[in-house]
């Protein structure tokens, strides 16, 4: 038997046979007995058990930051929008760790609602989204278009995140996107930036590279050496930029 068959066997046989005792830990005053039913659910599919998490849900009643999580992630499983209403309006105070605990392994059709929605979306849980989307791979290409429009943000985190997430991504649409950040009065963008030159082959991305390795940051500096090397003859590039002394 592997894993898959060994849950799907004790779902079937908690369900059948262990629903009061559950419910009775569901109800219970305790946390720590609460917070023991709430991790079956999820590892154990435990159907009957969601009802009553979706009426605490709905009258409040969240308990600690650790058993609220946990309740929105049984509902992010099977009650979307009441998922979704407590992302966009938390109960209890959410910071970005908060965010990426349940952000981390939702669902892709989540992505796209959130992609979607993003203007709507409260400013934390935007910045979370953004950092979570840096760490998934195999991204449809909607999700470049995405980033590259969140490039001119008045924000500069929500830009920062963008450029990240494009860095992630591996590719871009066109550099014009893209020159503005070289002459950033901030050294992250100016960073990023020439983290994503790397794997930019047009002409005027090596010159971009050699500006940035004259850069006043040493951060900067660093990684434009790093992606001139590797890029098509970067590094003879990078060594006649070196032979020549203009390097800071």
């Amino acid at each position: 038997m592997n894993k898959e068959e060994i849950l799907e066997r004790a779902s079937t046989y908690a369900a059948l046979n262990m629903k009061n005792y559950y419910v009775k830990q569901l109800t219970s005053r305790d946390e720590a007995v609460r917070l023991h039913a709430l991790q079956r659910t999820l590892i154990l599919d435990l159907e009957f058990l969601v009802p009553l998490i979706e009426r605490r849900l709905k009258e409040n009643r969240t308990g600690s930051m650790e058993e609220y999580l946990l309740m929105l992630k049984v509902a992010a499983k099977y009650n979307r929008n009441l998922f979704l209403a407590h992302m966009y309006k938390p109960r209890l105070t959410f910071y970005d760790n908060e965010y990426h605990l349940l952000l981390s392994n939702i669902e892709d059709s989540y992505c796209d609602y959130f992609k979607d929605h993003f203007e709507e979306l409260p400013i934390q849980l935007k910045l979370a989204f953004l950092e979570t989307l840096c760490l998934k791979e195999n991204l449809h290409a909607t999700y470049l278009t995405f980033f590259e429009g969140l490039l001119v943000s008045e924000c500069n985190e929500i830009r920062l995140r963008a450029l990240r997430a494009v860095s992630s991504f591996g590719e871009i649409s066109h550099l014009k996107h893209y020159e503005n950040f070289v002459h950033s009065s901030h050294w992250e963008e100016r960073l990023l930036v020439a983290e994503i030159l790397r794997f930019v082959t047009e002409e005027e991305s090596y010159l971009y590279l050699e500006k940035l390795l004259q850069d006043s940051n040493s951060n900067v500096r660093k990684q434009a050496a790093l992606s001139l090397m590797d890029v098509p003859n970067g590094k003879a590039i990078l060594q006649g930029i070196i032979d020549s002394g203009s390097v800071l």
